[in-house]
């Protein structure tokens, strides 16, 4: 049986955005507000000893940020993107980053995977379908 191994790090910040355009249900998002933003970056290894230290990839997130958005004393400026941008834009940096994943107050979040071009039909790729082969192996 195959195996694949990631680590993640995960840094979480104080950050404010709106939505300009939120629907009317939601319009109080459109306003400027405030969340505690869980960023995750997961790396794909293949030694099984600290081939990639995790420390050290929330210390790169971290500046990365820093160098990217307005921050001050109060958090992160992410003007108006939504979760799922920023994500993009943290996927795109880490060139060995597999996924990014952008919470908002420990409740909803966007998932951002890299997607292998070479595959034919990545969405065999789900959660869902690697545990079924993880279940039908055991089996």
């Amino acid at each position: 049986m195959g195996r694949c191994t990631t680590i993640v790090a995960k840094r979480r910040v104080i950050g404010f955005h709106q939505y300009p355009d939120a629907p009317e249900e939601v319009r109080f998002l459109a306003s400027r507000h405030r969340h505690e933003f869980t960023i995750e970056v997961a790396i794909e290894v293949t030694d099984s000893n600290r081939e990639t230290e995790w420390f050290m990839v929330g210390t790169q997130l971290m500046q990365y940020l820093e160098r990217n958005w307005v921050h001050h004393a109060h958090g992160f400026e992410f003007a108006d993107m939504s979760c799922e941008q920023i994500a993009h834009a943290i996927l795109d940096h880490f060139d060995r980053a597999s996924w990014v994943a952008v919470t908002e107050d420990d409740e909803c979040y966007a998932h951002v995977e890299r997607i292998d071009p070479y595959v034919q039909d990545n969405s065999k790729f789900t959660v869902q379908s690697v545990q079924k082969l993880v279940n039908e192996e055991s089996a």
